[in-house]
């Protein structure tokens, strides 16, 4: 729940300076919380790689759409990350 709030308030404050995708700072959230969870379990590397395709989805389909630019879908997806990621190596 603390990183789903964080993420939130990320894109908030992003948003305020630049545009960014929404959607892909989810995905990346979703990316980073499951990555660091790996090593606790292998039976985890499916689901990750199947929430990277359909990031990869999510991202291209932003794209086609011309909802967004690649910059701010990399903006995005590097944000969710790195707030997801951050926030479950300081919880493990």
């Amino acid at each position: 729940m603390t990183l789903v709030t964080l993420l939130v308030i990320g894109a908030t404050v992003l948003t305020f300076f630049i545009k960014v995708s929404i959607h892909c700072i989810g995905m990346g959230g979703w990316i980073g919380i499951l990555l660091p969870l790996i090593p606790f379990s292998d039976a985890l590397i499916l689901p990750v790689a199947l929430v990277m395709v359909i990031t990869g989805l999510v991202a291209s389909s932003r794209l086609a759409l011309q909802a967004h630019t690649p910059r701010e879908i990399g903006i995005g997806l590097a944000a969710g990350f790195v707030i997801a990621y951050s926030g479950m190596v300081v919880l493990f």
